[in-house]
């Protein structure tokens, strides 16, 4: 009898196990459908919507903290570009954004473009290099010291001789190649199907201002035109250098030709930079403030909101709004989504969830077996 109950016992735990290792296995198979679960789970279905599926011209701007990375997507897809990468400690981040906007490690980015040297713009490049297929990287004419240790003319140009830019540097040599790099001044262009981008300034491998005092003034203006949608780039320049850059296009700006859509505003709106003058001059319906929440620095600065209150721009802040997405389509029309993902805060993780799960329920699995077949007293 004792046997029989034994003999019971034994098929009643594999029946269990048996269930339990199909429950795994139903997990496991919805891990190659974890993109789908965890916008589900973090109630991203935005993806879903029209605006946001049709749309021609999708530029997000991450919300990495005190830092700037934006990433760019022109024909659905078709052409793809980031500019800048916020901190070193940010680069794992913009992989999880990457993969959940669709990017996954491998994937295709056209034009990497780092706009001057600062930590908090060029920090996770490396990282983005070497899990992306970077087809070309546009950089200031700044050299590093692995430039001036292996032998590349740096004599007429700045050097950066900070441990970063040197690794940056040799990233890209490693990982884009030499061939693949080129720097960033007025004139250039890059031009594609239904978009082109344009560089405004610097207007020679020299920044504004008589001195480099700071690597910041070597950020090129760009143009992004894409659907209907134009869009300013202006990395950390200073007032001084908005000055020069209004009085360089002065026609231009007469003829209201600078006027944008959508401006990213200078040096994370600092009191330093979006000077009246220029912010007429642009005029942007939309201002994007790239700041990390309760930041040393007091960014954004009262004054710079000010400014653009009076200029009646919509202000998108990544410290409040989290990580933002405009987008635009044939209809011209600009839509904004906001706190998608905001880079630090508590997100549902699919595979965190399934791994956890598996662990736990194994662990009571073998428990209630090691009970059950203990000796009873």
């Amino acid at each position: 009898m004792l046997g029989y109950y034994k003999k019971e016992r034994i098929k009643m735990y594999l029946r269990r196990g048996l269930v339990l290792l199909s429950v795994y296995a139903v997990l496991f198979l919805t891990l190659f459908f974890v993109t789908p679960i965890e916008r589900f789970l973090n109630g991203n279905l935005f993806f879903y919507a029209d605006s946001y599926a049709k749309a021609q011209c999708r530029v997000h701007f991450l919300d990495v903290g005190q830092g700037d990375c934006t990433f760019v997507e022109l024909n659905n897809g078709g052409t793809t570009i980031m500019i800048d990468t916020g901190k070193k400690s940010a680069g794992k981040e913009i992989l999880k954004y990457m993969s959940l906007v669709g990017y996954g490690r491998g994937s295709r980015i056209d034009y990497l473009i780092l706009t001057h040297t600062d930590s908090d713009h060029v920090g996770g490049a490396k990282t983005v290099m070497e899990n992306f297929d970077v087809k070309s990287v546009f950089v200031p004419m700044i050299y590093s010291t692995f430039d001036v240790e292996n032998g590349f003319d740096s004599e007429d140009y700045y050097v950066d001789s900070s441990s970063l830019w040197a690794e940056v540097r040799k990233s890209i040599v490693e990982n884009v190649g030499l061939e693949n790099i080129f720097y960033s001044f007025a004139g250039k262009s890059v031009l594609g199907m239904n978009f082109s981008l344009d560089f405004y300034a610097p207007y020679n491998e020299k920044p504004c201002g008589e001195e480099v005092s700071s690597t910041n003034n070597y950020s090129p203006v760009l143009i992004l035109n894409a659907s209907g949608m134009s869009t300013m780039f202006v990395g950390d320049i200073d007032s001084e250098c908005e000055s020069e850059f209004l009085d360089y296009y002065r026609a231009k700006v007469e003829n209201g030709d600078l006027d944008v859509d959508v401006l990213k505003i200078a040096h994370h709106g600092s009191k330093n930079s979006s000077s009246k003058a220029f912010l007429d001059a642009v005029s942007p319906e939309y201002a994007v403030i790239s700041c990390g929440e309760s930041n040393s620095y007091n960014h954004a600065n009262d004054d710079t909101i000010n400014r653009l209150v009076e200029i009646n721009a919509d202000i998108f802040r990544t410290d409040i709004e989290g990580s933002i997405i405009l987008t635009s389509g044939s209809t011209d029309t600009i839509t904004a989504f906001c706190d998608f993902y905001r880079i630090g805060s508590a997100q549902f993780s699919w595979l965190g969830i399934v791994v956890t799960f598996v662990v736990v329920s194994f662990l009571i699995f073998v428990f209630s077996i090691r009970i059950s077949t203990e000796p009873q007293m």
